[in-house]
């Protein structure tokens, strides 16, 4: 790290390796602290994703319900896509709406109102949801995020600080944009914050003493979604496949996923377990 510190290729970078009891190691470089919060991008997602899946275990949603259950106004083909199909990018909706904020950027409507956009003017999907999978998340997890809103009658600021955020004490992470918040890209945390997110996820749901998820829905998080049906690759990095918010790195011999992982653009979340 301090090596690319030196070469100029980085102002600064940071790593925390953890197993499921402990850190094993924490260090940060160049411009950066353990502490320096970072807009994490498309790490966001496992982070939303833990949240719906909380969701689920408490019996509010189910994977195989579809968004027009909660939301009626999805009038057309789109609301016969499934929250499992969000999750694992299985939807065939397209990738954006001019009504998510760009990274960093502010909004003048809610999520709600952004929501209502899509369901109005976003094409149906193609090609036909559950045929293929495809990475267009920022539509997706927008949907997702309202459902919540719906189903918990709170605000997703709110719902994710109470069910992931605190519990794994993660207190110097938020979502940019409070209104409408980009659900899918728009967390801004600290490398120590987001390894109490990745240490949960290792030990099964459960993170000191505090018990955020059950280890159906972990799993259920970790299996491959794109089986028999075609898979179209990152463009960061040749991916064998998805699950519900993790990309699939490795398999072993039973094609069980060894190696999962959570990038972004500049930022990258390995996972073994």
């Amino acid at each position: 790290m301090q090596s690319a510190i030196t070469a100029g290729e980085l102002l600064g970078v940071g790593l925390v390796i953890v197993d499921p009891c402990e850190t094993l190691y924490k260090n940060a470089v160049g411009n950066q602290t353990i502490a320096t919060p970072n807009l994490l991008a498309s790490e966001t997602k496992l982070t939303s994703g833990t949240v719906m899946m909380t969701l689920v275990d408490d019996g509010l949603i189910a994977l195989d319900d579809r968004i027009d259950k909660y939301l009626p106004y999805f009038t057309d083909a789109k609301g016969a896509v499934t929250i499992r199909q969000l999750l694992a990018q299985t939807h065939g909706l397209l990738e954006y709406h001019s009504c998510i904020p760009q990274p960093g950027q502010q909004s003048s409507i809610t999520l709600a109102q952004c929501v209502e956009q899509i369901a109005a003017e976003l094409p149906l999907p193609n090609p036909a949801p559950g045929t293929v999978c495809n990475y267009n998340s920022g539509v997706s997890y927008h949907i997702m995020g309202r459902i919540a809103e719906i189903v918990t009658g709170k605000s997703w600021e709110t719902l994710w600080r109470e069910r992931v955020a605190t519990p794994l004490q993660m207190n110097n992470s938020t979502y940019v944009e409070l209104e409408n918040p980009r659900v899918g890209g728009g967390l801004q945390s600290t490398l120590d914050d987001y390894s109490h997110l990745l240490q949960m996820h290792l030990r099964k749901g459960e993170w000191n003493g505090a018990r955020i998820l059950s280890e159906w829905a972990v799993a259920e998080m970790q299996k491959d979604s794109c089986i028999g049906i075609p898979f179209l690759s990152s463009f960061a990095k040749p991916e064998l496949s998805y699950g519900l918010t993790w990309w699939i790195d490795e398999k072993d011999g039973s094609g069980i996923p060894t190696q999962l992982s959570a990038p972004s653009l500049e930022h990258m979340a390995p996972f073994r377990g």
